[in-house]
């Protein structure tokens, strides 16, 4: 993950090729990143770059070429010899030279991810296709992409009415009319048989589309995220029986701009979705933050939130166990 500068020339200073040439790296010259890994469920196994293993939680102390982008990072997280998340750094990052940047991975919320314009959207329409390839397992990383598929249901509704259905959460390629028409993508995961964090979903985007005029277009659909960023320690985890802030930002499809939400509401559960309560939602540096207090007995918090535009497109999301408690 590093490079320097060009090897010298010889001793007596002609302009020729050394017989070995080679590059030398000065580690001043360098960017030092220190990689923080969080782990989501007890005896995991991180993998960085498909390569590095690491015991989880543990970090990594990396060199990079600095002030240029490094873009397509990976990690993964394995349990019982199966992959069961995957984060793509997909947004370039430059790392400055003279300084030491940290850099985290797999921390909690895991939720939905809007792609950003870099990658296109990954919900558009193609014709009178609509297709959907959402990511419903990302960490807080900004311009991170979760690409593990999940056992689940999507449907597409119009009208209240389901037109089409999948049987991979998040996913899907349905026919519609011509006409501009009201949309509903609603889609479920399950994922608590391995585990112990974010193990359920239940998300809903609603958005209105038309054909375009121009058949070869793919406009991206108008579809919204939330994305918690939490402080959270290495077992994304806070204390029980505090008061604590939850940040969070509104993301657009195919779009690098924070989503201009109206009034978003976020309500907090700690029976799994049982019973819910209001949080206390405050606009905070152009994003908000949702406070709640934790009750001394719980062990995990569930969330579910509302968020919507003066466009008209809105999305609902529930995630249970989005992050747990400790003494």
């Amino acid at each position: 993950m590093n490079a320097g500068s060009p090897g010298r020339a010889t001793p007596t200073g002609n302009p020729r090729v050394p017989q070995t040439p080679g590059w030398h790296d000065r580690r001043r010259d360098l960017a030092r990143v220190r990689s923080e890994h969080a782990t989501s469920t007890p005896g995991s196994t991180g993998i960085r770059e498909r390569t590095v293993a690491i015991a989880l939680p543990g970090t990594l102390d990396e060199l990079y070429t600095p002030d240029v982008p490094w873009a397509f990072r990976s990690f993964s997280e394995v349990i019982g010899g199966e992959i069961r998340t995957y984060f793509l750094q997909l947004d370039p990052v430059v790392f400055p030279r003279g300084r030491t940047t940290t850099v985290r991975w797999n921390n909690a919320v895991f939720g939905p991810a809007m792609a950003s314009s870099r990658l296109g959207a990954a919900s558009f329409r193609r014709g009178d296709l609509l297709w959907f390839q959402q990511a419903l397992v990302s960490d807080q990383g900004q311009g991170r992409w979760g690409m593990v598929p999940l056992p689940g249901k999507t449907q597409l509704l119009r009208d209240g009415e389901v037109i089409g259905e999948s049987d991979t959460a998040g996913e899907g390629v349905f026919e519609v009319g011509p006409e501009r028409a009201v949309y509903t993508m609603r889609t479920t995961a399950d994922r608590s048989d391995y585990s112990r964090l974010s193990t359920k979903f239940d998300i809903e985007w609603t958005f209105a589309s038309q054909r375009s005029e121009d058949p070869t277009s793919s406009p991206e659909l108008g579809m919204l995220g939330v994305r918690y960023a939490p402080k959270l320690d290495d077992h994304n985890a806070t204390l029980r029986g505090k008061r604590f802030t939850i940040p969070f930002s509104g993301e657009r499809n195919g779009s690098d701009d924070p989503a201009q939400v109206s009034n978003p509401t976020v309500e907090v559960s700690y029976d799994d979705g049982r019973t819910w309560k209001p949080t206390t939602v405050k606009r905070h540096r152009g994003q908000w933050t949702a406070t709640v207090d934790h009750p001394a007995d719980a062990e995990f918090v569930s969330l579910r939130s509302s968020v919507s535009d003066t466009d008209g497109n809105s999305q609902r999301q529930t995630i249970i166990r989005a992050y747990a408690l400790k003494k």
